[in-house]
């Protein structure tokens, strides 16, 4: 009797020392540096989605999946071909161009032979099947990159994109292999973008060298230049600028005028001038910017000059902002006498009026 009470005591504490032995249970892998960088963080804005992580175990069959259902990611009408897969043992080329060490893989709604990945979504969770035809595993230690959005270019571009939450905070997105899992936390914002405003006024600039010019004592026998005359312009004007030259003359007719009796007008004319006949006019010549010089006063002989006029007309335009070194030009004033033309003092006033289009 004795020892029958003995070995159920020793029966009954041996069962006990069992519900105290550690029983192993599989346990998956905790995946590698995983990120998701989005392009719009705002609640309820679509993004796209570019995810990175390292798998710790290899992937030859089966599927992975990552849940955007659980953070209130709404999925909308995106499918496989608003979404890139590509693998390797280079993150950089993963991350980069993939050109070697690296799969870019074909996705279809279903997988398929030839390294065909199927991807699907549903319920606003992503599943990944592997190909049928046992292509390319994804490999212990494998860099795995996601591209969701119009950032999908693989074969066609993406033109679907997951909606974001429509409330703030952190978000985690669960990323569940075979063999190996992760979180990712994303924030989403109630803002995410600045509106920086600014006001440029306009702004133009005109000078001229001098407010005289000089014919001096003329002769027949040759055409007389005043001295040159500098115009100056600079503008932030989107559309440039115009100067326009004015002649005063007479008062109602245009050239050189004599007030004194008898009076005289030598007229202006576009012409080539030569000592012995009779003309008036100037000329322009482009100098530093490059601006236009405009008809008739941009000839090019020596001698020619356009005619001035009582109505303005252009002498010098360009066609945008003329940059931060202002622009050039030189007014030349010419003029001939013949040998019967009046002696006395003669004179005529230019009026030199820049515009800017803004």
């Amino acid at each position: 009797m004795k020892s029958d009470k003995i070995n159920k005591i020793i029966s009954l504490m041996l069962a006990l020392a069992l519900l105290f032995v550690a029983v192993p249970t599989a346990n998956a892998a905790a995946l590698a540096s995983l990120s998701d960088t989005m392009t719009r963080i705002k609640v309820s804005q679509t993004s796209n989605h570019d995810m990175r992580f390292q798998v710790i175990t290899a992937m030859s069959s089966g599927t992975f999946t990552i849940n955007f259902n659980t953070a209130g990611f709404n999925a909308g009408s995106v499918d496989y071909t608003d979404i890139d897969l590509r693998y390797g043992s280079s993150s950089a080329q993963v991350y980069g161009t993939c050109a070697s060490s690296c799969t870019e893989a074909p996705l279809a709604a279903a997988a398929g032979a030839t390294n065909t990945w199927g991807a699907v979504f549903a319920t606003n969770t992503v599943t990944f099947s592997y190909p049928t035809g046992g292509q390319v595993a994804i490999a212990a230690n494998d860099f795995v990159r996601i591209e969701i959005g119009d950032n999908a270019a693989f074969g066609v571009t993406g033109n679907a994109w997951i909606t974001n939450p429509g409330t703030s905070g952190s978000k985690s997105l669960a990323i569940t292999f075979p063999a190996d899992s992760g979180t990712i936390a994303v924030p989403i914002a109630t803002e995410d973008q600045v509106v920086i405003s600014a006001t440029v006024d306009p702004n133009i600039t005109f000078q001229i060298s001098s407010n005289s010019a000089s014919l001096g004592t003329m002769i027949t026998g040759a055409v007389a230049t005043a001295s040159d005359i500098t115009l100056t312009m600079g503008t932030n004007a989107v559309s440039g600028y115009v100067v326009t030259i004015l002649d005063e003359g007479s008062g109602a007719s245009d050239g050189l005028y004599k007030s004194s009796a008898p009076t005289r007008l030598i007229d202006s004319a576009t012409a080539t001038l030569a000592g012995g006949t009779e003309g008036y006019g100037v000329k322009a010549i482009t100098g530093t910017g490059s601006p236009t010089i405009s008809a008739p006063y941009s000839t090019a002989g020596a001698e020619d000059v356009g005619a001035l006029q009582r109505t303005a007309q252009s002498l010098v335009t360009y066609s945008g902002p003329t940059g931060a070194t202002n622009q050039t030009a030189t007014l030349r004033v010419k003029a001939a006498i013949s040998a019967s033309t009046p002696a006395g003092s003669y004179a005529d006033t230019l009026t030199l009026i820049m515009t800017g289009t803004f």
